[in-house]
């Protein structure tokens, strides 16, 4: 049986929990660089023709470009693997019925095979059933059975689970509030390259959030995610140039630009996050910050 994986995880993108929340960790940031896009990325491969196939599929378009002969015979492989118990083939079924890939989209027949892959230990099927109680896709929304699910894959060394366990422990979701413990987990998915997580760590560094206030700390990791983000926004990844908008907007591993920041947000066309910054900016500034929209989008088009 081919071992293809379908939009297996920096592949594929996905609603952050974060977007849901109050304006509780700086006065000025509502955490836009945790982005409201679609199901998971973490910022280092991804480029925009896998987006914007997501997002057409979200809205239920793009369905034929995933049923071609090809899709279904692959999706005949993992059905015969899958009922004979292998759990990377029940995990790739899931994601099939997921996204609606050689079979009819249905949410709860992903959320079936993701839970026998997640029972058998399979670190990234856990990660997606977490995601599936977290957005209540094909389950109701429960963030106490995210949070179990994304324990499991993060104790596997999950990247991803790790920084959204990180994410459940920094705001209260599903857990009890706990500033340390989510640093903990944002440390170890930092420490596997992820940038989000990286971003966050800095966050917590620079501004004394379950860590001693530490500059250059701060610093160190904020640098990492900016050089994560960067590589993903050249390629067109619109959410790592929001991510990298918000490192500017902040002062994460970059010097504070309110200019840099608002094109790298209207280059994502995120319009919430440049009509929120444009608030805070003079008339001059919001031009030239257009203009340099402008340079980024030749810049990354050579």
């Amino acid at each position: 049986m081919k071992k293809r994986r379908l939009l297996k995880g920096n592949e594929r993108t996905r609603v952050i929990i974060l977007v849901l929340l109050p304006y509780d960790r700086t006065a000025k940031f509502r955490c836009d660089f945790v982005f409201f896009m679609f199901y998971i990325t973490s910022m280092k491969s991804i480029n925009l023709g896998i987006i914007v196939c997501t997002l057409c599929l979200a809205l239920g378009g793009c369905a034929n470009s995933l049923n071609t002969k090809a899709d279904k015979e692959d999706a005949v492989e993992y059905r015969k693997a899958a009922d004979q118990g292998d759990a990377d083939a029940q995990y790739n079924l899931g994601l099939c019925y997921e996204v609606g890939s050689g079979v009819p989209k249905d949410e709860v027949e992903a959320v079936k095979w993701y839970r026998k892959a997640a029972e058998q230990g399979y670190a990234e099927a856990q990660y997606y059933l977490g995601n599936c109680y977290a957005f209540g896709m094909g389950v109701p929304k429960d963030a106490v059975d995210a949070v179990k699910w994304y324990r499991k894959a993060a104790e596997l060394c999950n990247a991803e689970a790790q920084y959204d366990l990180g994410n459940c422990y920094d705001y209260g979701i599903g857990v009890k509030k706990d500033e340390v413990e989510a640093v903990k987990w944002y440390r170890k998915a930092a420490e596997q390259g992820n940038a989000d997580a990286q971003c966050e760590l800095g966050l917590c560094y620079s501004i004394g959030s379950g860590v001693p206030e530490d500059k250059v700390e701060a610093a160190k990791w904020g640098r990492k995610a900016v050089k994560g983000y960067r590589k993903a926004a050249e390629q067109g990844n619109a959410a790592a140039q929001i991510g990298l908008g918000s490192c500017y907007e902040l002062g994460v591993g970059v010097p504070e630009d309110k200019v840099e920041a608002y094109a790298f947000y209207n280059l994502s066309d995120s319009h919430e996050s440049t009509d929120r910054i444009a608030k805070t900016m003079k008339p001059e500034q919001i031009a030239t910050a257009k203009k340099r929209t402008k340079e980024l989008e030749k810049e990354f088009k050579k």
